[in-house]
């Protein structure tokens, strides 16, 4: 295994910035930087890194890395400075940073206690020592050239602090900091850079240092390498390696979309910025919500989105930022959520609190969702969570274009290669970054041709009803609040056992009085509250579209003919009673578990023969190559063998319990042990040598020796249940059609509410998906088919996982009753899917067990055998059982 690859597992290098590092190896294998000619080096590029052709712009080799944004290009550097230092030997390296943020982050990256130190994994590297901007004046010049580690010096500078003017020479030219003498020192810091003989000059966003002062600047340090990073070089012919944004795309980063809205007609740019900043907080809200439900599910850490707005100057950022924060924008819902930053705060109290904000704008404790920039954040502003940019002035290049979409590139998450794959393929809003278009964007559209690896995502076409402004309603059944209390009363206290009871004549007249006493007592009981101001005890205003049978407080203020209110009320309530007819009586079925996992005795024994080995300390010389091999060091050791071991156990096996496993665990970890037939001085030896792979070994045994006994038992607790109104967002202009409505775009379906429906007690319902809706057709024109509900979120008396589990549909036929699910039918290999038939199977058995007259059924029907005109019968023949084998596509 070469150097490179064996750098690139340390590492844990991603496959661009292993493929860099290997090409850059092999070429310094190759020639001596410090002794050989420009056309020495390009040749052996292009004959020992497989490099078509190579040439330079410099009065030294240069090569330039050409990787997008979010690759790790700061990672990089660290492996490579570490392998010129195992290759070549060479000491000293210059990173460049063209502003103050890179500079910042940088030096702190330099630091082993940072999570990002860019030499992790090398274990056999010495800590360099760093110099920069604040230090650099106590170089030591006198430390020879090997000390007692070989350790690097690594030079960290700003551009700018290169070019910090302090006074004129003797010959009236600006005298730099760095060309200045230094008694100290003993020379000026440029000439003792220039005499080194090895440096190598790191170029973050290298791009930055093609202007001709800055090149002079890095010629003035005389190095023998360079070494370039950028995304976007503006000069390609040293480029030994490329890896553009379209290949990262979908493998490393977030995959970009273009969003535009259609029909503009707005000729002023102030009402397309207001256009597209709504366009961005509508996406932004859309994309938080995705998140918090996914990252919930999925056991991660939450993520908190937030948006990026790039303005014209600070004049215009100072407008933007007024607007968002105004009650105008949003009414008023974005005030305090939203941060100013550019290069000319008014204070620098000012500047440092935006600076804090700006750093902490990721923390779920951040009140930020908002950054408002003029141009300060092309680069060095490494972040993660940036999923919406809308971008308000123009884009004046194409590197400021590639890099300012590069700050929302970088993944939220610790994925994988191979994660970020599926999930791309299975949920791939998660991952997308929304680009807010402007006039100038049109560019990058124009270009798409040209560069096709860019923009992978065809453009969004983001229409009115995309940002149609919703709202929330209250969604009745055909029973008032008191009708339903009345009859959860009669089935909680057993006097009725079906809703048909409630129908028959002497019943049903004396539900209507139950009914109407308790409507005359709740409207008295609202009298008396408004006449004296306050709710009656244990009273709530009802909410907004569930009615009730009794007056408002506005209407008892009116003198009102009694006689006329009771017969009008009892028709109310008398029409309501003759809806039970549609009914469907759904036992309340409830789920109990009793957890019973256990652990049998065994004798646990290794199941390998570990042994002592010795360590000792291998050294190379990075002159010769020549290694050898030192004394045997002392081992170390854990100082109690048995409780390190045990720790490690409580936390291989999560069925352990801290508290009730204590002793367990102890004692196995004791057993384990003993059976070692080691002394304690050689336990305390092996533990720390082994203790991972002992772990290991003990839990696969401890692992083998679990039962488990849980009893899964289940209660009908209610014969019928009666549904309760629910709550649902719809649009906030024409929410409500009918059933046989069509939606303009099928995906906007859960964004309306279906009325006209004749056979369920809840006759306005939201659908998840087109064939639901038709399903639910077919259901109102079945005769077979007496009466149906979509049962609303969480009011399934169905558990799955610890949850309600939301059946789609409930249905009566002159037969059978059915529990129905609508599926996709590239879903119906899902594991969720199945293990939600086999809880909705056995909830069928256990109704059939105490309700006999009709049968209940389950069945999954395909969304490929939905239509309007078929029959129930027809639909269910084309069922498939989800449970018996792989579903054919």
């Amino acid at each position: 295994m070469s150097l490179a690859d064996q750098i690139g597992r340390w590492m844990s290098l991603r496959a661009p910035q292993h493929e860099s590092l290997k090409r850059l190896h092999a070429t310094a294998e190759a020639v001596d930087f410090k002794k050989t000619t420009l056309d020495a080096v390009a040749q052996a590029a292009v004959s020992q890194a497989g490099v078509e052709k190579i040439e330079f712009d410099t009065e030294f080799p240069s090569f330039c890395f050409a990787l997008a944004t979010g690759i790790g290009k700061t990672r990089l550097m660290g492996a490579c400075i570490y392998d010129l230092w195992r290759t070549r030997g060479y000491r000293n390296f210059f990173i460049l940073a063209p502003g103050s943020t890179i500079y910042d982050k940088l030096r702190a990256e330099l630091q082993p206690s940072h999570s990002k130190y860019i030499f992790n994994g090398l274990a056999d590297f010495p800590q360099p020592d760093v110099w920069d901007g604040d230090n650099y004046l106590r170089f030591n010049i006198g430390r020879p050239l090997f000390g007692s580690e070989d350790r690097a010096n690594v030079f960290v500078f700003n551009i700018g602090k290169i070019f910090s003017a302090q006074e004129k020479d003797e010959a009236g030219r600006n005298q730099f900091r760095f060309h200045r003498f230094n008694e100290t020192l003993g020379d000026s810091f440029a000439a003792i850079l220039q005499q080194m003989g090895d440096l190598v000059v790191l170029m973050d966003e290298s791009h930055r240092y093609r202007a001709p002062a800055s090149l002079k600047a890095v010629h003035n340090l005389k190095p023998v390498l360079g070494l370039e990073f950028t995304a976007t070089p503006k000069f390609k012919g040293n480029v030994l390696f490329s890896f553009g944004l379209g290949e990262a795309i979908g493998r490393f980063v977030k995959s970009p979309r273009v969003v535009t809205r259609t029909n503009l007609t707005a000729s002023d740019q102030a009402i397309i910025d207001t256009l597209k900043l709504k366009d961005g907080i509508y996406l932004h809200e859309e994309k938080k919500a995705r998140l918090v439900e996914f990252c919930a599910a999925n056991g991660y850490p939450p993520v908190k989105p937030f948006v990026l707005v790039s303005t014209r100057d600070i004049e215009h950022a100072k407008k933007v930022h007024e607007y968002l924060e105004s009650s105008e924008f949003e009414g008023g819902a974005y005030q305090g959520k939203v941060i100013e930053i550019h290069s000319k705060p008014n204070t620098k109290e000012e500047s440092d609190e935006n600076i804090r904000r700006l750093l902490e704008v990721e923390s779920p404790a951040s009140s930020v969702e908002v950054v408002v920039h003029v141009t300060m954040l092309k680069e060095g502003w490494d972040v993660t969570n940036l999923y919406t940019m809308v971008p308000l002035r123009a884009s004046v290049s194409e590197i400021l274009t590639e890099q300012t979409i590069g700050r929302g590139l970088r993944l939220p998450l610790p994925l994988t290669e191979s994660q970020v794959s599926a999930l791309n393929h299975d949920d791939p809003e998660i991952l997308r970054l929304s680009i807010v278009s402007h006039d100038k964007y049109q560019e990058i559209l124009a270009a798409k041709n040209a560069r096709a690896d860019l923009f992978r995502d065809p453009i969004r076409d983001l229409s009115q009803e995309d940002s149609e402004p919703l709202k929330a309603v209250k969604v009745p059944t055909l029973f008032s609040e008191e009708t339903t209390a009345v009859i959860q009363g009669l089935v909680k206290s057993g006097e009725v056992t079906s809703s048909g009871e409630l129908l028959e004549a002497e019943r049903r007249e004396k539900l209507i009085e139950d009914i109407l006493n308790r409507s005359r007592a709740l409207a008295a009981s609202r009298a008396a509250a408004a006449a004296g101001g306050v709710l009656g005890v244990g009273e709530e205003t009802p909410a907004p579209g569930q009615a009730g049978l009794f007056p408002t407080a506005e209407e008892l203020m009116v003198p009102i003919d009694a006689e006329q209110v009771t017969r009008e009320l009892r028709d109310r309530i008398a029409k309501e009673v003759d809806a039970l007819t549609l009914q469907i009586d759904v036992p309340d079925i409830r789920t109990y578990i009793d957890p019973k996992i256990g652990f049998k005795p065994f004798a646990p024994k290794p199941s390998s023969d570990f042994s002592l080995v010795e360590q000792h300390i291998r050294s190379a010389d990075l002159k010769s190559g020549e290694q050898e091999t030192g004394e045997a060091l002392t081992l170390e050791e854990v100082q109690e063998p048995v409780k390190h071991l045990a720790g490690l156990l409580l936390d291989e096996v999560e069925e352990f319990d801290a508290t009730e496993d204590k002793e367990r665990i102890l004692q196995l970890a004791r057993d384990y042990l003993a059976a070692t037939g080691k002394s304690e001085d050689e336990l305390r030896k092996l533990v720390h040598q082994y203790g991972y792979a002992m772990v290991k070994d003990l839990g696969a045994q401890v692992q083998a020796h679990i039962y488990d006994d849980t009893q899964v038992s289940h209660k009908i607790v209610a014969p019928l249940r009666v549904f309760q109104p629910f709550s649902k967002s719809i649009r906030q202009k024409d929410g409500e059609v009918d059933l046989r409505t069509l939606v303009d775009r099928k995906s906007d379906i859960r964004r309306f509410l279906f009325t006209g429906i004749r056979k369920s007690v809840i006759n306005k319902t939201g659908f998840d998906s087109d064939p639901e809706r038709r399903f639910a057709i077919a259901l109102e024109d079945d005769p077979e088919v007496l009466k149906w509900a979509r049962p609303p979120l969480g009011q399934t008396p169905i558990f799955f996982k610890g949850e309600t589990y939301n059946i789609d549909f409930i249905v009566e036929t002159k037969t059978n009753h059915h529990l129905i699910e609508v599926k996709a039918r590239d879903e119906l290999n899902d594991p969720d899917v199945k293990g939600k038939a086999r809880a909705a199977m056995q909830w069928c058995e256990v109704a059939n067990e105490k309700q006999g007259d009709k049968p209940w059924l389950y069945a999954v029907v395909p969304d490929d055998a939905v239509s309007e005109t078929s029959t129930l019968a027809h639909m269910l023949a084309q069922a498939v059982s989800v449970l018996s084998t792989a579903v054919k596509h």
